[in-house]
């Protein structure tokens, strides 16, 4: 083989493929897929971010570049988006120095603008401008005047404030995990999460629980603190301050069996009114009622699996993976929640509980934020925008301090988490 043959036999054979390869990753990267490192815990619990928790260097997130060509973001979408100002950053230790800097100021750094991190005292002071992509869920879409009550987006239709209600999918992404029959450090602690007038001591060594007799038995869920709205920074993120309560919260159980005869009863009192789902075994029914209302009432169907929570101005009922929801009527979305407590009765033949969750929703900060503003404290957004919060508000820099998203500054939506492999999940 002479020089020659054997040089484009090398590059036919290695390095056009490589390079083809590469030209087609590089073309993949800037216009179809891209890969984004999460930086901060502003997602939680939906996405961690780097030093949450434990070993994590932040989730590794899948972001289709392409979608927003062909259709436009929806509410409760997980967006990236060009951040629509210039930040200088300290290039000493990385952190943010000034953030909102005008697209059109002088490309220059002020006189004034300094890092007040303790390690980056004594040193010179070396600051740059960079732009910054950042990830939020879409809360808002053109046309849509967006608040916060009691914890909860809502939007102002036909001007009345009524709760925006999450997809199915979003829903069960932001759920936020208080009590688990499946973790055993919670099992070892059951009276401080529970009050009963039932002997938990076989419940806590085995796991399963089993009720029964003609006696009524109930279970009483009175761990108020891990029903308050904080924010969900991961073990690192340190002692957490006092929160509101959060009025959506969810009650599920997985049943064995269940018996022939019996009536089970899942509460959720919120602010002393409750909500009831009654499953009559006896009669074979099913109700859903608050005081004065009659929700639903119809055949118990047959099951395994059982959902019952108030969010978002609904009662969602869920039976095996099928969702139903019902309007509260009534419901005042400004009313702020004071007490909630999930509560379980039971009475009749034995009745075997293989797990037992309380979850509550994530609590949305509202306030006097610069762009919330008048008299309902809300934000119109106008065509061409969208308004982006991050899930754990309390520690989220978002739409609420520095407004809406360009459209033309969107970059795609967040499709799956790729790393760690503990993580590996889609993003709803």
């Amino acid at each position: 083989m002479t020089r020659n043959e054997l040089l484009r036999y090398i590059f036919w054979e290695w390095i056009e493929p490589i390079g083809s390869a590469l030209g087609i990753a590089l073309l993949v990267m800037k216009f179809v897929m891209a890969l984004y490192v999460i930086p901060t815990g502003s997602m939680q619990p939906t996405l961690h971010g780097k030093g949450d928790y434990p070993s994590e260097l932040g989730d590794k997130v899948l972001v289709n570049k392409f979608i927003y060509r062909f259709e436009k973001p929806k509410r409760w979408d997980v967006i990236v988006f060009e951040f629509p100002y210039r930040t200088i950053v300290c290039n000493n230790c990385q952190q943010d120095v000034v953030r909102e800097v005008p697209n059109d100021a002088p490309n220059e750094i002020p006189e004034r603008a300094e890092c007040f991190q303790m390690s980056c005292r004594g040193k010179s002071k070396n600051l740059s401008f960079i732009r910054k992509d950042y990830i939020k869920r879409c809360v808002a879409v053109p046309g849509d005047e967006v608040s916060v009550r009691d914890g909860s987006i809502v939007l102002k239709e036909d001007g009345v404030w009524k709760h925006s209600v999450k997809t199915d999918l979003a829903q069960d992404a932001m759920w936020v995990p208080v009590f688990d029959s499946e973790k055993e450090e919670q099992m070892g602690m059951l009276n401080y999460y529970w009050k009963s007038n039932a002997d938990l001591s076989k419940w806590q060594s085995s796991s399963v629980l089993e009720l029964s007799g003609e006696t009524e038995q109930s279970l009483l869920f009175y761990d108020k603190e891990n029903l308050r709205g904080h924010g969900d920074k991961g073990p690192n993120g340190g002692p957490l301050p006092l929160r509101p309560f959060v009025g959506d919260v969810q009650l599920s159980l997985e049943l064995n069996q269940v018996p022939a005869k019996g009536k089970l009863d899942l509460e959720i009192s919120w602010n002393h009114v409750p909500h009831i789902l009654e499953l009559d075994f006896t009669a074979k029914t099913l109700n859903i009622k608050l005081p004065d209302q009659s929700i639903l009432n119809t055949t118990l169907p047959k099951f395994s699996e059982l959902s019952f929570a108030r969010v978002d101005g609904h009662i969602w009922l869920e039976l095996d993976d099928v969702i139903q929801k019902f309007p509260i009527k009534g419901l005042n979305p400004s009313e702020i929640t004071k007490t909630i407590m999930p509560k379980l009765r039971y009475k009749g033949e034995k009745l075997r509980i293989d797990r037992l969750e309380v979850k509550r929703d994530i609590f949305y900060q509202g306030g006097n934020y610069e762009h919330f503003t008048g008299q309902d404290q809300s934000y119109k957004v106008m065509s061409g925008s969208y308004f982006a919060m991050g899930d754990n508000s309390y520690h989220s820099y978002d739409g609420r301090m520095w407004g809406p998203v360009p459209e033309e500054q969107l970059i795609g939506k967040a499709l799956t988490v790729i790393l760690p492999f503990s993580r590996i999940k889609l993003i709803y």
